[in-house]
């Protein structure tokens, strides 16, 4: 979970003949919510329009690699939901992956002409 963009997506819809919908849409981890938003959209009676819920998340976060769930909650009879969606992104690695790439690559190339040196002597 860290280092990635989460995008939540899904259809809130509104009853034919009822008031406004009325909602909240929550992202957890963990069973903690870690975004969250209410009455995403302005919709027309019958009518279904498309919420975005987006996170990014950072390898600091005490809930890194916990279960992720979504929580919709209609506080009025007036909501509908449908077409739920979450997706990843995996954003660029940190400094230190880096750092341990370039190490890695270093001590690659230390071993490979500590080996050639060790040819070359044996050849005189």
């Amino acid at each position: 979970m860290s280092n990635t963009n989460y995008t939540l997506s899904l259809a809130v819809g509104q009853r034919l003949a009822s008031s406004p919908p009325n909602c909240l849409i929550e992202l957890l981890a963990g069973g903690k919510v870690i975004a969250s938003f209410a009455n995403p959209i302005q919709l027309s009676p019958g009518k279904f329009g498309l919420a975005t819920l987006n996170y990014e998340s950072s390898a600091h976060e005490d809930y890194v690699g916990r279960v992720l769930g979504i929580r919709l909650r209609a506080l009025n009879e007036a909501v509908e939901f449908d077409k739920i969606a979450l997706s990843t992104v995996s954003a660029v690695p940190e400094a230190q992956t880096y750092a341990m790439l370039l190490a890695g690559l270093g001590l690659l190339g230390f071993v490979r002409r500590r080996g050639s040196r060790g040819k070359a002597n044996a050849g005189a």
